[in-house]
C-alpha cells in the first residue's frame, strides 16, 4: 500500500507464478506462507526459504488440468477420470462408481446449500445451516471412502501449498476468483500448448 502497488495484480502474478511452477515446470516452492513470500517496490515477487519444494510427475502435471476443467463444467464423467489418473481411485468398477456417486452428492450438496462465487471464500453461506451439512454427513459413508480412494504421496504437500496460497491470495486480494485466473492460464498454457 505504501508504495502503491495494487494488491489485487499482485495476486493474480503470484497464482500464475504458482500456476507455472505446479502445470509447467512440476517442480514448486511448497511453503508459500506470507513470510516467505516478500515483494519489492518495482512489483517482484521474491520467495524466501527452498526448504520444502516438491517435484510433480509428466502424468501428475497432465491431470490437474483436467481435473480442474472437469470440476469447473460439472463433468462428472471428466472428474472421476482425472481422479482416477491422480491416484485417488482404482481402475475397479465399484470403485469407479462409488466416486462417480460422491461426486454427484457433493455437487447436488454445493448447488442446493451452498452460495459462493467461485473460489471465492469470503461469502460463503450454507442455506440450510448446520441441517445441510448433517445431511451431507449421513450419505457419506467413511468406510466407503476409505475403501475406494486412497491420497496419493504427491498430492499431500500439493494440497497444503495450494491452501497456503489460497490464504495468501485472499490477504492480498479478497474479491479475487482464482479460478478465473487459473483457467485462463490453463487454456493458454496447458490445453493450447498440447492441442
Amino acid at each position: 500500500e505504501e508504495w502503491g502497488l495494487d494488491k489485487t495484480e499482485l495476486a493474480k502474478r503470484l497464482i500464475e507464478l504458482y500456476c507455472k511452477m505446479i502445470l509447467v515446470d512440476g517442480f514448486y516452492h511448497a511453503d508459500p506462507h506470507p513470510g516467505n513470500i516478500l515483494v519489492n517496490k518495482e512489483n517482484e515477487i521474491i520467495l524466501l526459504d527452498f526448504g520444502a519444494t516438491a517435484h510433480l510427475s509428466e502424468h501428475t502435471k497432465k491431470a490437474i488440468p483436467e481435473l480442474i476443467e472437469a470440476i469447473i463444467s460439472n463433468n462428472t464423467e471428466g472428474t472421476v477420470l482425472a481422479l482416477k489418473h491422480l491416484g485417488f481411485i482404482g481402475s475397479d468398477r465399484d470403485s469407479r462408481m462409488y466416486v462417480e456417486k460422491l461426486v454427484e452428492i457433493f455437487r447436488t450438496f454445493i448447488k442446493d446449500e451452498v452460495e459462493f462465487d467461485g473460489m471465492n471464500f469470503q461469502n460463503i453461506k450454507l442455506n440450510s445451516g448446520v441441517s445441510s451439512i448433517s445431511k451431507l454427513v449421513k450419505k457419506v459413508d467413511l468406510r466407503e471412502i476409505s475403501n475406494n480412494i486412497k491420497i496419493p504421496k504427491e498430492y499431500i504437500l500439493l494440497n497444503r501449498t495450494i491452501v497456503l496460497l489460497m490464504g495468501v491470495e485472499f490477504a492480498l486480494a479478497p474479491d479475487l476468483n482464482t479460478m478465473h485466473v487459473v483457467r485462463p492460464y490453463i487454456k493458454k498454457h496447458i490445453i493450447n500448448k498440447d492441442g
